[in-house]
């Protein structure tokens, strides 16, 4: 990975339409783009990217709970997965929080449960059935600050 090429910042409103394609390649129920725009307009939700000569490659969505944080989204682009980029996104995410932040992953995303490992987060809980389209289980997990 050449980091001479990598910018991590917040993320505009001209980004939503390219942040909406990698939500569609990356998740089973993506957000849409009217749904992302709402959150975006919510003072409560941090969005932040990681960009590659000017492209949008990754993100994260981190939402302010009052007295916690919630890791909503994350996600790379396929094409450059596996280049180092999620651990790049975890590290600016983690970087200034001061307060405990919670995800929820499915059970069977093994890749994404070992990179929050990684970092810290430890399996608090499980919700049953949590996924409509599956009906997988959630993994509930969380950085103690």
């Amino acid at each position: 990975m050449d980091r001479e090429y990598l910018c991590l910042k917040n993320l505009g409103v001209e980004d939503l339409a390219r942040l909406s394609i990698l939500e569609s390649e990356s998740f089973k129920t993506p957000w849409g783009l009217e749904e992302l725009k709402g959150s975006f307009k919510n003072s409560l939700y941090k969005f932040r990217g990681i960009f590659r000569e000017g492209e949008l490659v990754g993100y994260y969505i981190l939402m302010d709970s009052v007295d916690v944080y919630e890791l909503a989204r994350i996600a790379v682009s396929i094409k450059y997965r596996g280049r180092g980029y999620s651990k790049l996104l975890m590290e600016d995410m983690i970087e200034d929080i001061d307060k405990n932040i919670f995800l929820e992953v499915r059970k069977g995303n093994s890749s994404a449960i070992s990179l929050y490992s990684k970092f810290r987060f430890k399996k608090i809980g499980e919700r049953k059935a949590y996924y409509r389209d599956t009906g997988e289980n959630a993994v509930i997990m969380m950085l103690e600050k």
